[in-house]
């Protein structure tokens, strides 16, 4: 099925019931543009359109889908138009699937923290920011910054909680495989490699401990008392840390 491309055409595009729906771009009824054979946009049921390029590789004569990028971040006329650049490189023997998955391959774990600190924890709090980035710097990069994303194993991992648990920082070493596990979904979803080697780490045991507000914690608190919830109790304060 085809058509010819547009935003509106695009954003009218319904969702199909189950699984994707590619819909191929047409000619231009008006004749003011040309087409780009095997650009489409795919619709999955869950709600989500992407730009894709079938294309054929020259070299494996393999079939293949590009996904260009994701709709409506990037607009119909770039993808159409990355579409054709990415043709031009086809018809000179390139194929983008093949470089785009040689570069996964080569991602370091350095690579897949800048995306994470760029990404994903812009939408976190600042003290989660914080945590996450000092983890980041302190204990991950250091210890698997060089080391390819696909070949992280779940060993590599085991190693690095044991040597941080025997600095004397059980609670640190938990946290680092906390966010090692939140790096690897991630990973997952980017399609940087198939399964999250931080799964099934054993942790350290952990004792619940009880804290209370110090004198100048308290007295920022009693300055903001006015606007904190009639059905909260000063002593409702100490917390489970």
């Amino acid at each position: 099925m085809g058509i010819w491309l547009t935003e509106r055409g695009v954003r009218d595009l319904r969702a199909p019931e189950q699984g994707i729906e590619i819909t191929y771009d047409a000619p231009d009824p008006k004749g003011k543009q040309g087409w780009t054979a095997g650009f489409g946009v795919r619709a999955s049921a869950g709600g989500g359109k992407s730009f894709v390029l079938r294309y054929r590789s020259r070299r494996t004569r393999a079939e293949r889908v590009y996904i260009i990028g994701t709709w409506p971040a990037r607009s119909v006329e770039a993808a159409r138009a990355e579409a054709r650049d990415l043709k031009r490189g086809i018809e000179k023997g390139d194929d983008p699937q093949q470089a785009k998955q040689a570069a996964r391959d080569a991602a370091t774990v350095n690579d897949l923290c800048e995306r994470f600190v760029t990404e994903y924890l812009p939408q976190k709090r600042e003290a989660t920011r914080r945590d996450y980035t000092n983890i980041i710097e302190r204990n991950i990069k250091p210890a698997l910054g060089r080391k390819a994303v696909a070949a992280v194993e779940h060993g590599d991992i085991e190693k690095l909680h044991r040597e941080i648990s025997k600095r004397g920082a059980p609670y640190a070493a938990n946290r680092t495989i906390a966010v090692l596990s939140r790096l690897f979904t991630l990973a997952i979803r980017w399609r940087m490699r198939p399964d999250n080697p931080a799964k099934g780490i054993e942790r350290n045991p952990e004792t619940r401990r009880e804290r209370y507000l110090d004198r100048d914690e308290f007295s920022r608190l009693t300055r903001a008392w006015p606007t904190i919830p009639t059905n909260r109790s000063p002593t409702s304060f100490g917390c489970a840390c």
